[in-house]
C-alpha cells in the first residue's frame, strides 16, 4: 500500500512538472493617472481593480497622480477610484492582455452635494496602443462579428499572417514556427486550438519583438485568453450548416456561471465559478478549388475497380496489360464542387 502511495505521489509530481514546463506567465498590469476637475494630479487616491465582485489588486496614486496595479491575469476588470469629497469612478470592461500594460486615465468629479454618487465609464480600446510592442489584439466583440469561425481564421486577419493548409505562417516563417498559447499553456501542434467563438475573450498575435521566453517560436505567437467566470448563469449554442455543396458543418456551446457565493451587505458575492465549452466541425472540402474538380462517374469508378487492367496490343503486335485508367475519357468524368477524400474533422 505504501509503495502504491509513493508511486501516485511521483506520478502527480511528474504531471505537475510537465504541465509547469509548458506554462507561461500571463500577467499584465493596469497603469494610468488620476486627475481632478482642474486636470491636476490627485495624490493618495485609492485605486482598486475588481474582477466581478472580487478585488484582484490595488494601489495609491503618487505625487504625480500615477498608479500601477500588477500582476493581473489576462482578462477583463473594473477599475474603481475613490477620494474624499469626490464621486467614486468605475471604469468597466477594462481589457488586460498577457505581458502587456493597459492605460486607464481617470478624471474625478467633485461630489458637491455629498451624495456618494458613482460615475460609471465604459472602457474603450485605444485606436493607437501607447504600449505597442509588435502585437495585434482581437477582442471578443471583434471576433464575434467576423465571418470566420476558426481560431486560425481570426489570426489570419492580422497583417503578416497567412493561413495555409499546414497551419499559420507568420512573417514568412514555416507553420511549425508558430507557437500557440491558451491561457498560459503551450499547445503542441494545431490539435485543439480551435475554441468556440464565444469562449475567446481576446487573442494576441505577436508578429515581431518576441520576448526571450518564447524560445520555441521562430515565426510568431498566437496567445489566446478565454473568458472568465460569468456573474450569472449564461451560455450559448451555435449550429451551422452550409448549403453550398462543400459539406460545411459546425457546432459549439459555452456555459458559465457561479458555483459558490456568500452573502454580503447588499446582495451576494461570487467566490468560485465554472466555464465550459466545446467546439466540433466537419468540412467535406475545407479548401475547395474555384470552378470545381473533375471526378470519375460512379459507374466508371466501379468498372475500374472491378477491372483495373485491360489487355491491349503492343508495338510488336502481341498482347500486353495496361492500366484501365489510361482509357478514361472526358465523358466519363463529372465536375463536382468538393474534392474527393478531402474531408476534415476539427475541434
Amino acid at each position: 500500500m505504501q509503495d502504491m502511495t509513493r508511486k501516485l505521489r511521483y506520478l502527480f509530481a511528474l504531471l505537475f512538472v510537465s504541465v509547469a514546463g509548458t506554462a507561461f506567465a500571463q500577467s499584465g498590469a493596469i497603469t494610468g493617472t488620476v486627475v481632478d476637475e482642474k486636470k491636476e494630479a490627485m495624490i493618495g487616491a485609492v485605486v482598486q481593480v475588481l474582477e466581478g465582485d472580487l478585488v484582484k489588486g490595488g494601489s495609491v496614486t503618487d505625487e504625480e497622480g500615477k498608479y500601477l496595479v500588477k500582476p493581473l491575469a489576462a482578462g477583463r476588470y473594473t477599475v474603481k477610484v475613490t477620494y474624499q469629497s469626490y464621486k467614486t469612478s468605475l471604469t468597466s470592461n477594462v481589457i488586460v492582455g498577457a505581458d502587456k500594460n493597459t492605460l486607464v486615465n481617470v478624471a474625478m468629479e467633485l461630489d458637491a452635494n455629498k451624495l456618494n454618487e458613482v460615475v460609471v465609464i465604459q472602457y474603450k480600446v485605444p485606436l493607437i496602443d501607447p504600449f505597442g510592442d509588435g502585437r495585434q489584439s482581437k477582442t471578443s466583440e471583434e471576433i464575434e462579428k467576423m465571418p470566420t469561425r476558426t481560431t486560425e481564421g481570426v489570426a489570419s486577419t492580422v497583417g503578416g499572417v497567412y493561413a495555409g493548409s499546414d497551419g499559420l505562417r507568420i512573417q514568412g516563417a514555416r507553420s511549425d514556427g508558430t507557437l500557440y498559447i491558451i491561457d498560459g499553456v503551450q499547445v503542441r501542434g494545431r490539435a485543439g486550438i480551435n475554441l468556440p467563438q464565444n469562449s475567446i475573450d481576446q487573442m494576441d498575435v505577436i508578429t515581431s519583438g518576441l520576448s526571450a521566453k518564447y524560445g520555441d517560436a521562430i515565426g510568431g505567437v498566437v496567445n489566446i485568453t478565454t473568458k472568465g467566470i460569468a456573474k450569472d448563469l449564461r451560455g450559448s449554442v451555435l449550429l451551422e450548416r452550409g448549403v453550398d455543396g462543400y459539406g460545411h458543418n459546425l457546432g459549439n456551446f459555452t456555459l458559465s456561471g457561479p458555483l459558490y457565493s456568500k452573502k454580503v451587505e447588499g446582495g451576494k458575492k461570487n467566490v468560485a465559478g465554472f466555464f465550459v465549452g466545446a467546439d466540433v466541425g466537419y468540412d467535406k472540402d475545407p479548401r475547395p478549388v474555384y470552378g470545381g474538380t473533375y471526378a470519375v462517374k460512379d459507374d466508371v469508378l466501379k468498372r475500374l475497380q472491378e477491372t483495373p487492367l485491360v489487355v491491349v496490343p503492343n508495338q510488336s503486335g502481341s498482347s500486353a496489360l495496361a492500366s484501365a485508367t489510361e482509357f478514361v475519357r472526358k465523358e466519363d468524368l463529372v465536375i463536382q464542387k468538393a474534392r474527393a477524400n478531402a474531408d476534415r474533422w476539427q475541434g
